[in-house]
């Protein structure tokens, strides 16, 4: 396996570790930040699947939503 596709294949482990936060997100409009929460909305948020909103509170990227309306 190539060192893409190895960072592809960690990238979507990381998504299906975190589906249920992800589909909260999109279907509630976002998530907000608490103990239970902390690490995995940091990891979301450094690859770029979370964005900061309000004050604790976090949206889902854009594209990812667009991606997620479109299937």
């Amino acid at each position: 396996m190539s060192h893409s596709a190895a960072s592809i294949v960690a990238y979507l482990e990381l998504l299906h570790a975190s589906r249920h936060l992800i589909a909260t997100a999109y279907t509630d409009g976002g998530v907000t930040l608490d103990e239970d929460n902390r690490r995995r909305v940091g990891r979301l948020q450094q690859h770029r699947v979370l964005v900061p909103y309000l004050q604790d509170d976090f949206r889902l990227s854009p594209s990812l939503g667009r991606h997620l309306d479109e299937v």
